[in-house]
């Protein structure tokens, strides 16, 4: 890949994504005092464990009893594409999932009891995706609507869903609508 005449002194395809996740590989092994793969791959196992227990405190949060919250963190961890994700370090998706699933439980904590600072978590870990992966700015953004309709009053819902009805419609009448992500393309 050194001998490649192209502009990228990268072996991946993906160099334009954000540095954290490099990082995140990068700093255990300056601790260690050199590159060293297992080091490196550390951080994966810690965010597994850090997306359990907070995915057990969340639970608990919610009213689970401590055996119940046990038994679905312990479904959540036996997933095997997370666990694959464990496994083959070096990959950004279980940053994202980890990140993006704790700000949806912090967020849907926050909609039931208006603790603020399941609100303020929320809202960090929603700021924190795109510094994850590019595509994280889309992850982040789910959480709008959401916000949107648990703000709103009740009385204004009719009024929201028929502005966004009428919207669609007027996007497809005007034949069709073209959307432009920054660094990720355009939805057409």
């Amino acid at each position: 890949w050194l001998m490649d005449a192209s502009d990228s002194n990268y072996a991946l395809a993906a160099w334009n994504y954000p540095e954290a996740v490099s990082l995140l590989a990068l700093w255990p092994t300056l601790a260690f005092g050199g590159w060293n793969e297992t080091v490196a791959h550390l951080p994966w196992l810690g965010v597994a464990l850090a997306l359990g227990l907070g995915f057990y405190g969340q639970a608990r949060f919610w009213g689970a009893s401590p055996p119940v919250a046990l038994i679905f963190v312990g479904l959540l961890l036996s997933l095997p594409m997370l666990d694959t994700h464990v496994a083959l370090a070096g990959y950004a998706d279980i940053w994202l999932a980890a990140t993006f699933g704790l700000a949806s439980c912090a967020f849907l904590q926050w909609a039931r009891t208006r603790d603020r600072w399941q609100g303020l978590l929320a809202l960090l870990l929603a700021l924190a995706c795109p510094w994850i992966k590019r595509e994280g700015l889309v992850w982040a953004l789910l959480l709008l609507p959401a916000a949107i309709w648990v703000w709103t009053p009740r009385r204004y819902w009719p009024w929201l869903a028929g502005g966004l009805i009428v919207s669609l419609i007027g996007g497809w009448m005007a034949d069709g609508f073209t959307m432009r992500i920054p660094s990720l393309g355009e939805i057409q």
